[in-house]
C-alpha cells in the first residue's frame, strides 16, 4: 500500500479546479441541445420532428471535456513523477471497468451511438471512463484538510442552489417556468420561442436540474448522509457550519419528498443503518444533533404522508408487496413467411392474406394449429370488420385495410377489443407499430421468476423481465454505452402493450446494474461490484474501529453511508449523467478520507499496543500504576508514533539523532534507577523512565 503524505497548504491547490466544476457547476447546466436522436429508422421510434434535450446533453459535453483536462494533468503528473504517483490497487477493478466499457463501444454494432450519447441518456463511453477518471483524480489531489474544505464548498454551492430549485418547484411557481431561466436556457436564437417554452411535470413536483424526479432520490440518498457527518465536525465557525449542515440536511428530506422518490425513501433508511453500523458506540458522543436530526426526519415524513392520505409509506409497500397478474389471453405472436400465427388462450389462429394489387381482391385464409380451416363473418360489419366463427377466438375481428404509404394493403386484427396492424412484405409478415412503421412479429423472452409481476415497481418488473435474458448475450462485453434503447425489445409490440409501455421508447433499465451488464457487459458488472464490496468492507473495518474521527474521518463516514444508500437506490434507478459525476467524484475523495483515516487507525492500534505492554510489564512487577501515570506514558507514545509518522528528511534526521540520544540517556537513568530503588523494587524503573522522558521530550 502506498504512503500518503497529508500536508497543509498554504497556496490554493489549481488541480482542484476540474473538481470543483464537476461537483458545483455540471449539475446545474441546463440547457436546449437540439439533435438528430437517429432512431427514425426503427420501428418503435415514430417522432419526426426533431429532438430537443435540455438537462443531459451540456452536462455530457461540459463533463467530458473536464474529464479530459484530468487525464491530461495526471498523464503529465505521471511523467514528471513516475513510479511516485499514488496508487491503490482498489482502483484496479474500477480500471478494469473503464477498459471493457471501452471495447464494448469499439465493437458495437450501434456504432456511433456509444460514443455521442443517446436519445434521453446521454450518458456515452466518455461519460463511463471519465468517472473511474474523476474518482482517481479526486483520490490523487485531494491532500489535506484544506483541499478537502474547497471540494466540500463547492459540492455545497451546487447543493445550495439546488435547494432554491426545489424549493420554487414545490411551494412557488417552477424557476424553469420563468421567464428569466427561459433566457438562460434557450439560445439567443430562441429567444422569440420564450412563451413556448413548456415542461411536462405537474405543479408541485421537484425534480430540480436533475430530469427525473426519480434521479432526485440517488441524489439526496447520497448527500443526506454526508451533511448529516459534516454537522458533527468541528468547524472553526461551529455555530454557524454546523445548523447550515442540518438546515441542508433537512432541505434534501424535503427535496426527497417533492419528488415522490420510493427509492430515494429506501435508500435513506439503507444509509441511516450504515451509519449505525460504522459510529455505533460513538453515536453516544453525538446523540443529541443525531437525535435531533431524526426527529425532524420522522417528523417531516409523518406530516408528508399524513397529507398525502398515506402515498408514501402505500407506495413503498408496494414494493415489497407484489400482486401477480394473470396471464393475458393473447400470450404469443409470430410469423412464417407470409402466415401470421396467433396464441390466445393456448389456441393458435394462423392467418394468411392474398391481395392482388392489380385488381385490388384480397382473400384471407384462416386455420387452427392442426391445418382446420376457420370461418369468418360473410358481410362486412361496421367499418369493414367481420367475425371469426370459432368460439376459441371469441370476438375476434379481422378486416383489409389501404396502405397508402406503402402503395399496398394490409389487414387488420381485433383481440379483446384491441386493433393490431399488419402487412405482406418481401420480409414476410410485418406488424405494424402505432407510428404504422412495419418490424417483424416476434415474442421476446421473459424472465420466468418475474412472469406475471410486470406491474411491480411501477411497472419495472416488465423491463427487469425482459432485460435479464439479454445479459447473457452480453456476458464478456456489452452492446455499447447508451445503446439500451436498441438492445432491448422495443419493438415486440405485443409484450410492450401488455407491459403498458406500447407507446413508450424504453431506453433504460431502471436498474444501474442491468444496465452496467447489457450496455458494457457482465464482466464489467462483476467489475464495479468488486471494486465497491472492496471499498465497503476496508471502510467499514477501518471506520467501526477508528475512536476518533477528524474532517477527513467524518467525511469518509459520510462517504462510506451516502454510496451504500445511493447503491440501493440504483436496483430501482439508473446511472445518470445528472447524479453519477456527483457520486464518482465523491467516492475518490471518500477513497483519500480513507487511506487517511487508515494510517490514524494504524497509530490508534499502535498506541494501544504499546499501552498494554506498558500496562502488563507494570502488573508483572507488582506496580498499580494510577490514571496520572497511564496518562503520561499515553503522551510519551503518541509523541514517539508523531514522530515516526514524519517522512520529511530533515525531520528524520533530527529523528535520528534524538533517538540516539535519548537511547544513551535511558540507559544511564535506567541504572540509577535500579540503584536508588533497591527499597522499593525494580518496577519504578518503567514508571521513571517514562516520565524523565516525557519532562524531558517536553522541554525540548
Amino acid at each position: 500500500m502506498s504512503k500518503r503524505k497529508y500536508i497543509k497548504r498554504r497556496r490554493f491547490n489549481l488541480a482542484l479546479l476540474p473538481i470543483m466544476g464537476v461537483l458545483g457547476i455540471v449539475p446545474l447546466i441546463v440547457h436546449l441541445y437540439a439533435f438528430d436522436s437517429g432512431l427514425e429508422e426503427y420501428a418503435f421510434y415514430y417522432n419526426d420532428k426533431g429532438d430537443a434535450d435540455f438537462f443531459l446533453a451540456w452536462k455530457l459535453y461540459i463533463f467530458t471535456a473536464i474529464v479530459f483536462a484530468m487525464a491530461c494533468v495526471v498523464i503529465y503528473k505521471l511523467y514528471r513523477e513516475g513510479k511516485k504517483v499514488r496508487f491503490e490497487k482498489l482502483f484496479i477493478p474500477l480500471g478494469v471497468y473503464a477498459f471493457l466499457a471501452f471495447l464494448s463501444a469499439i465493437f458495437s454494432e450501434y456504432q456511433p451511438f456509444p460514443f455521442t450519447g443517446g436519445y434521453e441518456q446521454f450518458e456515452s463511453v466518455f461519460a463511463l471512463m471519465g468517472y473511474a477518471v474523476t474518482a482517481y483524480y479526486a483520490f490523487l489531489f485531494v491532500e489535506s484538510e484544506k483541499d478537502l474544505k474547497i471540494v466540500i464548498i463547492a459540492l455545497t454551492f451546487s447543493v445550495v442552489c439546488m435547494l432554491l430549485i426545489a424549493v420554487s418547484q414545490a411551494f412557488f411557481t417552477d424557476f424553469y417556468k420563468t421567464r428569466l431561466a427561459a433566457y438562460m436556457i434557450l439560445p439567443i436564437s430562441k429567444w422569440s420561442e420564450v412563451d413556448d417554452l413548456l415542461f411536462n411535470f405537474e405543479e408541485g413536483r421537484v425534480y430540480m436540474s436533475l430530469y427525473n424526479p426519480n434521479y432526485v432520490g440517488s441524489y439526496v440518498s447520497f448527500l443526506f448522509p454526508f451533511y448529516v457527518m459534516l454537522a458533527l465536525n468541528k468547524w472553526k465557525f461551529r455555530w454557524l457550519l454546523a445548523p447550515g449542515c442540518i438546515v441542508i440536511g433537512v432541505g434534501l428530506i424535503l427535496e426527497l419528498l417533492g419528488s415522490q422518490s420510493r427509492a430515494g425513501f429506501v435508500g435513506v433508511v439503507a444509509a441511516l443503518l450504515v451509519l449505525a453500523i460504522v459510529m455505533n458506540r460513538k453515536l453516544l458522543k453525538y446523540s443529541v444533533p443525531i437525535v435531533f436530526a431524526l426527529c425532524v426526519l420522522i417528523t417531516l415524513v409523518h406530516k408528508a404522508n399524513a397529507d398525502s392520505d398515506n402515498y408514501y409509506i402505500n407506495k413503498i409497500l408496494s414494493i415489497f408487496d407484489p400482486q401477480k397478474a394473470d396471464e393475458p389471453n393473447f400470450s404469443n405472436l409470430s410469423a412464417d413467411g407470409n402466415q401470421l400465427h396467433i396464441t390466445y388462450c393456448g389456441n393458435v389462429l394462423n392467418i394468411e392474406f392474398d391481395y392482388e394489387s392489380e385488381t385490388g381482391e384480397y382473400a384471407f385464409h384462416l386455420t387452427d394449429d392442426a391445418g382446420t380451416g376457420i370461418d369468418v363473418q360473410s358481410e362486412d360489419g361496421e367499418e369493414g370488420w367481420v367475425d371469426v366463427l370459432d368460439e376459441r377466438f371469441p370476438k375476434f375481428k379481422i378486416r383489409a385495410v389501404g396502405l397508402e404509404m406503402y402503395n399496398t394493403a394490409g389487414y387488420g386484427v381485433m383481440i379483446d377489443g384491441k386493433e393490431w396492424y399488419f402487412m405482406n412484405s418481401k420480409e414476410g409478415v410485418q406488424v405494424l407499430s402505432p407510428g404504422l412503421k412495419p418490424a417483424t412479429p416476434y415474442t421476446s423472452e421473459t424472465f420466468g421468476p418475474l412472469e406475471g409481476y410486470e406491474r411491480i415497481a411501477s411497472g419495472r418488473g416488465f423491463i427487469w423481465g425482459k432485460t435479464i435474458p439479454l445479459l447473457m448475450d452480453n456476458f464478456i462485453i456489452g452492446s455499447g454505452a447508451d445503446t439500451f434503447v436498441l438492445e432491448f425489445p422495443n419493438d415486440d409490440f405485443r409484450s410492450t402493450y401488455y407491459g403498458g409501455y406500447l407507446n413508450t421508447v424504453i431506453t433504460k433499465p431502471h436498474n444501474m446494474y442491468l444496465q452496467i451488464g447489457v450496455q458494457t457487459g457482465v464482466l464489467s458488472l462483476i467489475a464495479i461490484l468488486a471494486f465497491y464490496i472492496w471499498y465497503f468492507a476496508m471502510a467499514i473495518s477501518t471506520y467501526a474501529r477508528l475512536k476518533k474521527l477528524d474532517l477527513f474521518g467524518l467525511t469518509g463516514v459520510g462517504v462510506l453511508c451516502g454510496s451504500a444508500g445511493y447503491m440501493v437506490t440504483q436496483f430501482i434507478n439508473d446511472s445518470s449523467i445528472t447524479v453519477a459525476p456527483i457520486f464518482w467524484t465523491m467516492m475518490g475523495v471518500g477513497i483519500a478520507a480513507l487511506f487517511k483515516s487508515r494510517s490514524d487507525l494504524k497509530a490508534q492500534l499502535e498506541e494501544a499496543r504499546v499501552l498494554k505492554e506498558q500496562k502488563q510489564l507494570a502488573q508483572a512487577q507488582g506496580l498499580d500504576l494510577s490514571e496520572s501515570q497511564l496518562g503520561g506514558i499515553q503522551s510519551i507514545v503518541l509523541s514517539e508514533l508523531g514522530e515516526q509518522s514524519s517522512e520529511a528528511s530533515s525531520d528524520a534526521h533530527v529523528k535520528a539523532q534524538g533517538n540516539s540520544s535519548e537511547d544513551s540517556d535511558a540507559q544511564s537513568e535506567g541504572s540509577e534507577d535500579a540503584q536508588t530503588g533497591a527499597n522499593t523494587g525494580s518496577s519504578t524503573t518503567v514508571v521513571s523512565s517514562s516520565k524523565k522522558q516525557y519532562k524531558r521530550k517536553k522541554r525540548r
